[in-house]
């Protein structure tokens, strides 16, 4: 046994958490996002590029580059 776990054993059940189940884990979380405290998965937004802006009519298409 290492010192740590031997002082872990003399310090007792006070200093050591009991493991939860994942099922109360889960629950925990559910009453924390009903409650308003996690937020809800959300689709990401979708990214703007200047081409799709510009066929939404939001700003003006890029230059095409120059090859010479």
């Amino acid at each position: 046994m290492s010192s740590v776990e031997e002082r872990l054993k003399a310090a007792g059940k006070a200093l050591q958490e009991t493991r939860r189940p994942f099922d109360v884990g889960a629950g925990l979380h559910r009453l924390a996002r009903e409650a308003g405290y996690t937020a809800t998965a959300r689709p990401a937004p979708r990214q703007r590029t200047r081409r799709s802006s510009a066929a939404d009519g939001g700003i003006p298409p890029a230059p095409e580059p120059v090859t010479s």
